[in-house]
């Protein structure tokens, strides 16, 4: 499974819901519409909640931070994949 498939599995663990994406069907949403969940902050929120990231006392919206990071190696010029492998 590459790290594009383990997040959305893992957003879909902790509750994400998706008008396009019903079931665990990776090709057919791949191809359409895995874009749109790199800006929902509800997709962010279940990665956290299923990665355990908003289990810190310290942050307790940490799934923001990972959020920023994931932005930031996109500006880095990595691929999205590779930006989420970072995030494993």
């Amino acid at each position: 499974m590459t790290a594009t498939e383990q997040t959305i599995q893992d957003a879909i663990e902790g509750g994400w819901e998706n008008r396009h994406y019903n079931d665990y069907k990776m090709e057919a949403f791949r191809v359409k519409h895995y874009q749109d969940c790199w800006i929902d902050p509800k997709f962010w929120q279940a990665v956290g909640k299923t990665r355990g990231w908003n289990n810190s006392q310290y942050f307790s919206n940490m799934y923001l931070r990972e959020w920023h990071t994931f932005i930031d190696h996109l500006a880095d010029g990595k691929t999205t994949e590779e930006a989420l492998t970072e995030l494993l």
